[in-house]
Formats: C-alpha cells, sequence, structure tokens
C-alpha cells in the first residue's frame, strides 16, 4: 500500500504542474506577435497588407495599426524596432516639416490624415508608457507640420501633396482621431462636427465636409459602410461621452433583432446591401460597447467576431487583410481584459 502511494506523489505532482500550466495560459493576455513575425512582417520588418509573397502593398496603415498593437500590450522592444523602421521609411523630412507617405513608394507624395493621426496619438502614449521623449518630440513635430499643412477654411482636410503643395478641399469624419487632436493648436468642435454632419432623414452619418461648399453630404449617396459609420460612432462616443442617438438606437435594434451587422446598407431603406459580415465591423462594434462599457452587447459583438476569419484557430494568412487582421486581434485584447 505504501509503495502504491509513492506512484501516486509524481502523478498528482504533474497533474498539478499542468492544471497551473493550464490556468496561467487561460488568463494570459492574447499575444499575436509570433503570428504578425510569420505571416505580414517582411525580413526589414516592413508590416505587408496581406500574409503573402506576392501582390502586397506597404501602408502607413499597417504599419500604425501594428504600433497601436504593440503598444497596447507593452512590447517595448518590438515597438522600438517598427517605429525605427516605419521612421526611416516613411517618414519624410522636408523644409523643416515632417510628413508620413500613405503608401511606400519612390514617388509617393501624399499622406491620409487617419493615419498621421493615429501615429501622433500612439507615438504621444508611447513617450509615456515606455518614458522615452523622443517619441513625445517627433509626434510634436508631425503635429506642427499638419497644422501647417492640412488647413483650409478652419478644417484639417484628408491628405497634403507635399510636391505640389496642395491639400485636399475635403473632410472624412471617420479620419477624424480626437485623442491625437487633444493637445494640437487644432481645436476641433466635434460635437458641432457630429450635429451638423448627423442626416435628419436616416441615422447614418453623413461622411464627408465638403469644405469650400461647407456642406456635409454622404460619401455615397445610395449605400453605406459601416467601418466608416462605426469610426465616426466611437469619435463622438469618446468625445461627448454620449452615444449619438440615432445611430445607436438603430443599431442596438439591428443587432438585437437580426443578430447580426453586415459590412454595408442601403442609405434610404436601412436594409444590408448584401449579406457579407466583416471582421472589422464587428471589431469596431465590440470597441464601441466597450466605451460604453456595455457588457451585455460587448459580448454579443465579441462573439460575432469570433466566429471570423481572423480568430479562427488555423485561418488562411494570404487572404486576410492586416486591417482586419489587427482590428480583430485589438478588439480580442481589449474584451479579454477589460474592467
Amino acid at each position: 500500500m505504501r509503495k502504491y502511494r509513492y506512484y501516486l506523489y509524481p502523478i498528482s505532482l504533474f497533474c498539478l504542474i499542468i492544471t497551473f500550466i493550464l490556468l496561467v495560459n487561460n488568463n494570459k493576455p492574447s499575444d499575436k506577435t509570433n503570428i504578425i513575425n510569420q505571416y505580414y512582417l517582411t525580413n526589414n520588418s516592413l508590416v505587408k497588407n496581406y500574409g503573402r509573397s506576392n501582390d502586397l502593398e506597404f501602408l502607413s496603415e499597417s504599419m500604425g495599426l501594428y504600433l497601436e498593437y504593440l503598444l497596447l500590450i507593452e512590447n517595448e522592444k518590438e515597438f522600438n524596432k517598427i517605429f525605427n523602421v516605419f521612421e526611416s521609411k516613411f517618414i519624410l523630412k522636408k523644409d523643416g516639416l515632417y510628413h508620413i507617405k500613405w503608401r511606400l513608394e519612390d514617388y509617393q507624395s501624399t499622406n491620409a490624415l487617419i493615419d498621421d493621426l493615429r501615429i501622433i496619438r500612439v507615438l504621444k502614449e508611447a513617450s509615456v508608457i515606455f518614458d522615452n521623449r523622443n517619441f513625445l518630440e517627433i509626434a510634436n513635430k508631425l503635429s506642427n507640420s499638419l497644422t501647417f499643412t492640412h488647413m483650409n477654411g478652419g478644417y484639417f482636410t484628408d491628405f497634403y501633396d507635399w510636391n505640389y503643395k496642395q491639400h485636399a478641399n475635403e473632410l472624412h469624419l471617420s479620419y477624424i482621431d480626437t485623442e491625437a487632436l487633444t493637445q494640437s493648436s487644432q481645436n476641433i468642435d466635434f460635437q458641432s462636427l457630429q450635429q451638423k454632419g448627423n442626416d435628419e432623414t436616416s441615422p447614418f452619418f453623413l461622411e464627408v465636409l465638403r469644405i469650400q461648399k461647407n456642406k456635409y453630404e454622404p460619401a455615397n449617396p445610395l449605400t453605406v459602410n459601416m467601418i466608416d459609420q462605426m469610426l465616426i460612432a466611437i469619435q463622438v462616443l469618446k468625445i461627448t461621452d454620449q452615444p449619438p442617438f440615432k445611430f445607436d438606437q438603430w443599431l442596438k435594434s439591428e443587432l438585437l433583432n437580426n443578430k447580426k451587422i453586415y459590412g454595408q446598407y442601403k442609405r434610404d431603406s436601412l436594409v444590408p446591401l448584401d449579406f457579407n459580415e466583416s471582421s472589422a465591423v464587428y471589431s469596431l462594434l465590440t470597441l464601441y460597447f466597450l466605451e460604453q462599457k456595455d457588457k451585455q452587447l460587448a459580448k454579443k459583438s465579441y462573439e460575432l467576431l469570433r466566429r471570423q476569419l481572423p480568430l479562427q484557430k488555423e485561418p488562411n494568412y494570404e487572404e486576410i487583410h492586416f486591417f482586419d487582421f489587427i482590428h480583430s486581434v485589438i478588439a480580442d485584447y481589449k474584451y479579454k481584459n477589460q474592467k
């Protein structure tokens, strides 16, 4: 009997160790950097738009979103590596100004406001979290350059061409990042923008401000893209601490009654344009309800997100755009680590 007990001791100890490892792994925040390194990063640390080896683009959007994720998980070493590549490849210093190429091409001379603001916000936050003043200095130079080059009628514009020294004549509301603009000399009254951007005949936002006409118009008069709608709604929620009423009511009704949110809708009839779902839409939907602290609807949104390709066990990364993948990863992390 005593000999039998001796056999039980190592077995019991082994079971305890396995149980402990499982508990630790279950509570460990998801870190997808290994997947990104394997499928989306080149040998020189550029982020590809797809996890394949052909027909690729290298976008400031992709680099900025990856930096945002690395900041979220506080991976300072990887953040520094990726930003050093970004600074050397995407940031152009010309005539005392700092410009960001929206796409990596030798002849590229335009930026995208949404990408610039994301980088500015991430660098400002990284300067605090990683205690690195250099990030703040670069963020301020980018911000000052934006203010100098992008202003048109008192508003930022979608892009600027530094070769021709011309800016766009419109502003997409989905391009605005209020957190990046907090310390900027540009004082955006987003509550006013949101109010004017509301469509009185529809729960959907009028997505574009035509600056020369001082008029808000739909990006498409017939359809709406839910990625743009969700980006605007999240910004409204952050700046006003209140969800946009008509859009919010429609969104919750659609989610609760139809159990899904599709990628595009008809602007007038409010019915889906088709029945294609989007991991990016469900990611933004999850973040929207997390921002509201609505745990029930955040859970419903996250459950829908988990069924999408980026969060499946063995997806085909060759067919998944990095924008969809990284938004899913960010939403997954924030949902699992919500307070």
